[in-house]
């Protein structure tokens, strides 16, 4: 069998007649002698810095427990849709979190470590214990659990697993909580197959 071989294509070097980075052309300036049966398709595309960090109905909701004088309550943070840097992100956490308990009033502070490159969150409350829900427990169904509001845990939208990587080790009550480490620019990619590539479009 002869090696799989691999053409990079790269929208900053399309056609000048090309209409955009999106919608464009490629000329190959050179000519290529393959076998007889050879099979060509477009197998990967990567789009850079196309998505934001938090996106409104993909991982835009924070689920937490909170235990104050021995009473457990539940709720969903819902984050601001938008880029964040390490920093900015944990401020965003915190204030809506806050938003969200309000038996003690900006109760919660959140810091980034750049040596982690990850997320602490305290509680100025030392009797106050809170927990980060996991992947699995929250797709558990937490709904109406501790007065936890309703939502589809077949599609709960979290950040604590996407993005806070928090995991069975990292999920307790505690009343400072470390989460794992946080990609804020995760590669996504987009396979596709088509029989007939030179009607392949995207």
């Amino acid at each position: 069998m002869l090696p799989v071989k691999k053409i990079y294509l790269d929208s900053h070097f399309k056609t000048n007649d090309s209409v955009s980075h999106s919608d464009c052309k490629f000329q190959l300036r050179e000519t290529f002698t393959f076998p007889d049966n050879t099979i060509m398709f477009l197998d990967d595309v990567a789009i850079p810095h196309s998505w934001y960090s938090i996106i409104s109905g993909i991982n835009d909701k924070l689920y937490f427990i909170t235990n104050y004088n021995n009473t457990n309550l539940g709720y969903i943070a819902t984050l601001t849709s938008q880029n964040y840097t390490g920093s900015e992100l944990a401020t965003e956490i915190a204030t809506q979190m806050n938003a969200e308990y309000t038996t003690l009033t900006d109760n919660f502070s959140a810091t980034f470590s750049v040596l982690k490159h990850a997320i602490t969150i305290t509680s100025a409350e030392g009797t106050l214990l809170f927990q980060l829900l996991t992947e699995d427990e929250i797709k558990s169904d937490y709904s109406g659990l501790f007065s936890m509001p309703t939502y589809d845990a077949s599609n709960p939208a979290d950040i604590n697993s996407k993005v806070l990587k928090m995991t069975d080790d990292s999920s307790t009550q505690a009343n400072s909580i470390t989460t794992g480490f946080i990609d804020l620019q995760p590669i996504k990619n987009i396979y596709t197959y088509c029989s007939n590539s030179s009607t392949l479009i995207l």
